[in-house]
């Protein structure tokens, strides 16, 4: 019988604390909405976020069982996606392209580590040939892309260009 008393009493005390958000919006519309808000606090407030961002990044760099960074990083993430008004897609190739380039910036970081350590290494060259390599076809494929939109009457060339038996 207690705890059934208990339970009732936190079930009224939260329905009484409990504010009615469609009563507060119809009193108050232009408060609650974000599209009135200037955009140079928008921008200001974005600045802040990233500013934070970079802050939680530092921090999960320097210990990365920081769960507290990792925290807060999940709940900036939304607010900068809203505030730049991003769409779904956009937001998870926003959050995949930083991923890739930091793994892929690291690795080559690490090889060229071991390749000062071990200066007649011959894995290490090869692997940083391969990494400069890649990174240069996927930047020579994406200028191919874009050419062959801006410049209509040559899109077959480019598009030969791309194809994957063709070597540069």
């Amino acid at each position: 019988m207690g705890w059934n008393y208990r339970r009732w009493i936190l079930e009224e005390l939260a329905a009484a604390i409990t504010p009615d958000w469609d009563d507060q919006e119809a009193r108050f519309p232009s408060s609650l909405s974000s599209s009135t808000m200037p955009d140079h606090v928008r921008k200001t407030q974005l600045e802040l976020a990233e500013n934070e961002l970079r802050y939680t990044l530092r921090k999960i760099e320097s210990n990365f069982s920081n769960f507290s960074a990792w925290h807060q990083r999940s709940k900036l993430l939304p607010c900068i996606w809203d505030a730049k008004r991003l769409d779904q897609k956009q937001r998870m190739m926003e959050r995949d392209k930083d991923a890739d380039r930091q793994t892929l910036e690291q690795q080559i970081q690490w090889i060229e580590e071991l390749a000062e350590l071990e200066p007649d290494s011959k894995l290490c060259a090869d692997q940083l040939d391969a990494a400069a390599k890649a990174t240069l076809d996927k930047q020579i494929k994406n200028l191919l892309e874009r050419l062959s939109h801006i410049d209509p009457l040559r899109q077959r060339r480019y598009e030969d260009l791309l194809k994957p038996d063709h070597t540069y």
